[in-house]
C-alpha cells in the first residue's frame, strides 16, 4: 500500500523488538530507529510508546530496506506490513458459513 504516489515503491511497515523482556525489546527498537534515521528512503511515521521505551515503530520504506533491516537485526525484530485487518477473511465465499452461523442460534430443547 503506497504512502504517496510520488514515493513509488514505498510501503508502510510495523516493526517491534522481539524479546520476552520489554526493556530489551525497547533497546533493540531504539537501535532500529537510529539506523533508519540515516536512510533517506525511510520516513518514520509514528513511534508507539515513549522515546526511551518504544514498543512499535510505523514507517514507510522500500522492500530492499526491509530486507537489509531484517538482515542487520535478525530474529531480534519482527517486521510486518502495516495493512488493515480483514475480519472473517475467507469465510464470505464459504457455502457452509450461513449454516454454521445459524446452527448456534437454534433452540433444540
Amino acid at each position: 500500500m503506497p504512502i504517496h504516489p510520488f514515493e513509488k515503491g514505498n510501503e508502510q511497515w510495523l516493526v517491534s523488538g522481539y524479546s520476552p523482556d520489554s526493556r530489551t525489546s525497547s533497546q533493540v527498537l531504539i537501535k532500529v530507529i537510529e539506523s533508519l534515521h540515516s536512510r533517506p528512503d525511510v520516513k518514520i511515521l509514528n513511534i508507539i510508546g515513549t522515546e526511551k521505551l518504544p514498543r512499535q515503530l510505523v514507517f514507510s520504506a522500500t522492500a530492499s530496506t526491509i530486507t537489509a533491516l531484517q538482515a542487520a537485526f535478525g530474529d531480534r525484530i519482527i517486521i510486518a506490513p502495516d495493512k488493515p485487518l480483514q475480519l472473517f477473511n475467507g469465510f464470505s465465499g464459504d457455502s457452509n458459513f450461513s449454516e454454521i452461523l445459524h446452527r448456534g442460534q437454534k433452540n433444540d430443547y
